[in-house]
């Protein structure tokens, strides 16, 4: 089966190489669209290599946005860096104002806490959208199952997230965290959804 892969930009802000979103998938049944965004906003962390939008077309003629993020390392203790982290979740939260009304997803490496963000907190608690992680359960998985092993920390952490809205999250039907997968340090997160083709 052919693929689509889709790579976006290096942070150009940083003296290593950092950053970099992207998304692969087959071509079919279902079509992978890289997305133009809309906002000046989210325009930026295009440019900066923390984030990218795609829409995913399904055999029933449903689009699913998504919006992949790479966030600011070190979010989960330290403030400032929480904040870059907050403004690309705030990019995102723009971007979704210029969207017709769907199913839509922020996913990839948070780098913190999801309490470390105001913006993925609004979402959650305020707006219906629903960190399919913590309520693992649901799919017979344990709840806030940790994503990232790193020498740097004594204990694994839940650094890796996909959150969506409520069409979104409707159309979870399972959802688990794969560790085996051959990366030295996150996990992969794996879902299925009903597309109703």
């Amino acid at each position: 089966t052919s693929k689509i892969i889709d790579i976006g930009n290096l942070d150009p802000t940083t003296k290593h190489q950092v950053g970099g979103v992207g998304a692969c998938a087959t071509k079919k049944p279902h079509r992978l669209i890289p997305m133009e965004p809309k906002t000046a906003m989210f325009k930026e962390a295009v440019r900066n290599g923390r984030a990218k939008m795609y829409g995913i077309g399904t055999a029933g003629g449903k689009v699913i946005t998504v919006f992949v993020i790479y966030g600011y390392t070190g979010g989960a203790k330290n403030k400032r860096q929480a904040a870059k982290t907050n403004a690309l979740m705030d990019a995102v939260a723009a971007e979704v104002e210029e969207l017709p009304r769907g199913p839509i997803a922020m996913l990839g490496d948070f780098n913190g806490d999801p309490t470390s963000f105001k913006t993925l907190q609004r979402l959650l608690n305020k707006e219906g959208w629903t960190d399919i992680g913590a309520v693992g359960e649901r799919w017979n998985q344990p709840n806030n199952m940790h994503t990232c092993t790193t020498a740097n920390c004594k204990n694994p952490t839940r650094r890796d997230y996909i959150c969506g809205n409520q069409d979104f999250s409707n159309m979870v039907r399972n959802f688990r965290v794969l560790h085996d997968n051959n990366l030295p340090t996150h996990s992969t997160l794996q879902i299925i959804l009903d597309l109703g083709a």
